[in-house]
């Protein structure tokens, strides 16, 4: 199989892989600044999502969208958590909230339907057309 330049991908694709690079980003960068500290296993975690989410393969959406679920899970318990127990930081409070907006927008690109049928059947002359929204026939 050719790779495909990913100036070419889909436009949901692009946007997919480019929300899942972009909340992992901030997560690394946030945590890093905030805490002082990185946990070594979300950062592997974060750049197996990356490489799944880039491979354009079915199962490496599949997978990278599974564990980005079960973070976001984790994140809310995180988040309801810090609200119930100690003192309210506005500053992690607004950490917490971009990084569940950036990833609960990589879930939505990833599960777009345009971006299932691609990764389904990655198809470099599918790849510059656009999808009909009239339909069939």
């Amino acid at each position: 199989m050719t790779r495909i330049p990913f100036p070419e991908l889909p436009f949901t694709v692009k946007m997919a892989i480019g929300s899942v690079f972009s909340a992992w980003g901030f997560y690394v960068a946030s945590h890093a600044l905030y805490h002082g500290a990185l946990s070594l296993f979300q950062v592997t975690m974060g750049m197996l999502c990356c490489v799944l989410a880039y491979s354009l393969k079915k199962w490496g959406r599949v997978a990278c969208l599974a564990y980005i679920v079960l973070f976001v899970g984790a994140q809310l318990f995180t988040l309801y958590d810090h609200l119930n127990g100690s003192p309210v930081s506005i500053g992690l409070l607004a950490i917490q909230a971009i990084n569940l907006l950036l990833f609960s927008a990589a879930i939505v690109f990833l599960l777009h339907g345009d971006t299932a049928r691609f990764y389904a059947k990655p198809d470099p002359g599918a790849a510059l057309t656009r999808p009909d929204r009239r339909g069939p026939g």
